[in-house]
């Protein structure tokens, strides 16, 4: 269990998430804000969770290749965005390599934790 302050890394594609967990997301997909000045922070972050090697000219299989590049990062990769962002948890999908501490997992899943849960910093 996780505090509601707790910030998630959730692959790209994954827009229910916030809303059946009652956590925030550094961001999704479909969370394009609507306004062009926060537009370019957006992406920024959504690079940062799923990086990208170059930027494709057309959005053709982008949300595939970002939720590739998510699954496939390295534990350094996390916890280096983890620290930028202060990311508290990432959702992976169960397939994922991961050394970092299992805080739950199901036949699909895993969450691991990348920062130390607002709820534990007066322990």
């Amino acid at each position: 269990h996780t505090s509601r302050q707790s910030l998630f890394a959730v692959p790209p594609s994954m827009d229910a998430f916030r809303v059946g967990s009652e956590r925030s997301v550094v961001g999704t997909w479909k969370a394009v804000p609507f306004r062009a000045d926060l537009a370019g922070e957006w992406w920024k972050r959504l690079k940062m969770i799923a990086p990208l090697p170059e930027t494709p000219r057309s959005s053709r299989g982008l949300l595939a290749a970002l939720d590739s590049s998510y699954a496939a990062q390295s534990d350094a990769d996390r916890l280096a965005m983890a620290r930028e962002l202060t990311v508290h948890y990432a959702l992976l999908p169960r397939s994922s390599q991961t050394q970092l501490p299992v805080v739950y997992e199901d036949a699909n899943w895993r969450v691991i934790q990348l920062f130390r849960d607002p709820s534990q910093a007066s322990r």
